[in-house]
């Protein structure tokens, strides 16, 4: 493969891997909006659902995005899950949100281990051909 192909080929992967985490984002989005409309669910259920939601998401995503790409699996799961963490504190900061950092970090180590969990099961995926 040259190089004009390998250019190619990482430019297909990286715009599926930001098409797949804005669907992954719009997903959750949808999810708290159903949630939050409820109005019967307390604010730790809320907390916890919220990060199942993100994880579930980034182990979708990230599976997807190692799935094309056949290669560094769990290093592609970390780092995605880690721009997804860093994306939502951005987003919460820019929100004006107060969160307790002992619950920020355990909802960061879940996201990045999903990431990672993600990439490894996308790397591993046996396709059928």
């Amino acid at each position: 493969m040259n190089n004009k192909n390998k250019k190619l080929s990482f430019s297909k992967i990286a715009l599926s891997a930001v098409l797949a985490y804005l669907l992954c984002f719009l997903v959750i989005f949808a999810c708290a909006a159903l949630i939050k409309k409820s109005g019967n669910i307390p604010g730790d259920a809320l907390s916890a659902i919220t990060t199942c939601a993100i994880s579930l998401s980034t182990i979708i995503a990230t599976f997807g995005v190692c799935l094309m790409s056949k290669s560094n699996g769990l290093i592609t799961g970390i780092v995605s899950g880690a721009a997804i963490f860093i994306i939502m504190i951005i987003i919460g900061l820019a929100l004006g949100s107060k969160t307790d950092t002992a619950a920020l970090l355990a909802k960061g180590a879940a996201i990045i281990a999903a990431g990672g969990i993600g990439g490894v099961l996308g790397v591993n995926k046996k396709s059928k051909v």
